[in-house]
């Protein structure tokens, strides 16, 4: 197979024969890893309604033998990223003996909860030309425009609920796995897309941003909206073309002002019901507030330690009931009883992301993981002030950002398909800046 630079040679009847280079092959490959995740989920419960057990795990497993036979794998392991990981590692082991935890808690909740770290490893060794990874940027941002324009037909023709045709996107399907997962990644193709912007300046990126922007908005969904918001406020900060363009931040506000106007009263009650964060008996924000406001209790009583991994708000915690629940007074609490997600029965027992890390490890733990958490944000700020540090920066900056905020109200840093991207692009995204800043 012919790599980059090389000459293939013509055949008898003189045609050149289209050969990919293994670049290419990995690049699809990529852009297939996280499309599969995107959409098989859709394709499994919706349509054959089915559920496989560890085939996000497979498919990882499958994804890192295609990428190391390819022979595009270049080690260049972080120590930094390796200490942090390896101590993050210990001090769980190390909590859970403490405190007497059951072990199988620790292996179940230990796995999520690092994952993405030992993702970002991996895909830190993967060689890809700039180039490359913006286009699978591209193929992503034709992927999520198309699921976007299906979930526009599923609620024009195919929902049973009652509101105007085609304008709200909030409930509807497309491909995604779940309603919640449309609009976090429209929010993250917004990422994308205006970082493709920045660096080829072409018009369609940036209309593609805005039609996100746009179904964010008719999705209904605030966090998604914040972080949206957040990506177009660092975008045109770091833009210096657009501290001219305060023509084009008035229509836009304009606009955004139109939809809110054209939406009507119930889309504006959506965000504005502020009171559903304090406890409204029957919302699903009770049960993250009380998992956030109980955290710190359980740090506290159980300082420096932690209760220890998979007994409060973890997927152990809440495939087997955990104690703690009954102890803090949770097993009331709309969403969080012992029934939860037995049939009839809503559960949110895995609501929110972060109220696991700070109960289980406790406040020293808890520092430690976010200094592993953040260290790729500190890995941009040490490239050269270059032009190109300022775009890794928008991206890397506006994807953990946007992870962060949905986090507050999912389980988004554990979903492999979002992994993919911010501990998969985006360390891909840092290696390349930093060998280019290196030449």
């Amino acid at each position: 197979m012919a790599e980059p630079g090389e000459t293939t040679m013509p055949r008898a009847d003189g045609r050149i024969p289209f050969v990919l280079d293994r670049q290419e092959l990995l690049a699809r490959a990529v852009f297939v890893f996280i499309a599969a995740l995107v959409t098989k989920d859709f394709f499994l419960t919706r349509l054959l309604h089915v559920a496989v057990p560890g085939l996000n795990t497979a498919m990882l497993v499958a994804f890192a033998a295609v990428a190391f036979s390819l022979g595009r794998m270049r080690p260049l392991w972080n120590r930094t990223h390796l200490l942090l990981l390896v101590s993050v590692v210990v001090f769980a082991c190390a909590n859970t003996i403490a405190v007497g935890n059951e072990y199988w808690r620790l292996t179940g909740a230990l796995y999520h909860t690092v994952q993405p770290a030992v993702i970002a490893a991996l895909f830190f060794c993967i060689d890809l030309p700039s180039e490359k990874i913006r286009k699978i940027l591209k193929w992503i941002n034709v992927m999520i425009l198309l699921g976007t324009l299906g979930a526009f037909v599923d609620n024009a023709f195919f929902s049973k609920v009652a509101r105007p045709p085609a304008l709200f996107l909030y409930g509807s399907w497309s491909f995604y796995a779940f309603p919640t997962y449309q609009t976090a990644w429209l929010s993250t193709n917004i990422c994308g897309t205006l970082y493709l912007y920045r660096v080829t300046r072409r018009k369609r990126y940036l209309l593609s941003a805005l039609f996100c922007m746009l179904a964010v908005v008719l999705a209904g969904r605030r966090k998604s909206f914040v972080s949206a918001c957040l990506a177009f406020a660092a975008f045109m900060l770091l833009d210096n073309s657009w501290k001219k363009g305060l023509a084009k931040i008035v229509f836009c506000a304009g606009a955004g002002a139109a939809v809110l106007a054209t939406a009507g009263r119930s889309f504006l009650l959506r965000f504005l019901a502020v009171k559903s964060y304090v406890g409204t008996t029957g919302s699903d924000t009770q049960a993250r507030t009380a998992l956030t406001l109980k955290c710190v209790d359980v740090a506290r009583d159980y300082f420096p330690w932690g209760s220890g991994l998979g007994t409060f708000a973890s997927e152990p915690a809440a495939t087997h009931y955990s104690q703690l629940y009954y102890s803090y007074g949770l097993s009331n609490v709309f969403g969080l009883e012992p029934y939860a997600g037995q049939p009839g029965h809503p559960t949110f027992l895995l609501d929110t992301w972060w109220p696991h890390i700070v109960g289980e490890f406790g406040f020293l733990g808890t520092l430690l993981f976010l200094a592993l958490w953040f260290h790729p944000l500190t890995r941009v700020l040490r490239l050269p002030k270059t032009e190109e540090r300022k775009n890794v920066l928008f991206f890397v900056f506006s994807v953990w950002c946007m992870i962060l905020l949905e986090s507050t109200g999912s389980t988004y840093p554990e979903q492999l398909q979002f992994i993919a991207v911010y501990c998969g692009l985006c360390p891909m995204l840092l290696r390349q800046a930093g060998k280019e800043a290196e030449q």
